[in-house]
């Protein structure tokens, strides 16, 4: 029993002079630390861009086939009313317009057509994102607040369930 201490010893000394035990009693933590960076920076790249494109203003120029569109949001956005199609295509390759947005008549059977300068890989989205918004802020202009609560499934039920006559509980 008394060589126990000297084991104990032995067996941390033989432990801790590994380079394995001190490769992952460190690299873990390290490991952790710099994916825990990556995210951190990720996401304040992610609300710098965020913040950069709100501060940005492109001209856009559209087609409503679809009567859908509100006259006056779309004014409010400064996106101007062309009557056709192939110009405004047109006006965006020639770089006279930032974006076109074509709404069809028959919105259900066919899609949208979002046409954009090239600004980069990350930011070429933006225009079928306000394409979508305009449409969304369209809508929900013209639909009341019954029916959106309908649409957008967030009508409450009080359900009360009776049984010999007698409420149950719910």
């Amino acid at each position: 029993m008394h060589n126990l201490t000297t084991v104990i010893k032995f067996e941390i000394l033989r432990t801790l002079k590994k380079k394995s035990f001190w490769i992952m009693a460190l690299g873990f933590p390290i490991m952790l630390v710099a994916l825990f960076g990556i995210i951190f920076f990720s996401n304040k790249t992610t609300d710098d861009a965020t913040k950069q494109l709100e501060k940005q203003s492109f001209t856009i120029e559209m087609t409503d086939r679809s009567k859908l569109i509100n006259p006056t949001i779309a004014s409010g956005l400064n996106i101007k009313q062309v009557t056709d199609k192939n110009q405004g295509i047109e006006d965006v390759k020639a770089g006279k317009t930032d974006a076109y947005f074509y709404y069809p008549e028959n919105i259900d059977k066919t899609p949208v057509e979002v046409y954009g300068k090239d600004v980069s890989l990350f930011d070429n989205g933006r225009y079928e994102g306000v394409a979508k918004n305009l449409l969304s802020m369209s809508a929900n202009a013209t639909v009341s607040p019954e029916v959106k609560s309908v649409v957008q499934d967030t009508t409450t039920y009080n359900t009360i369930i009776y049984r010999n006559g007698a409420p149950t509980m719910q």
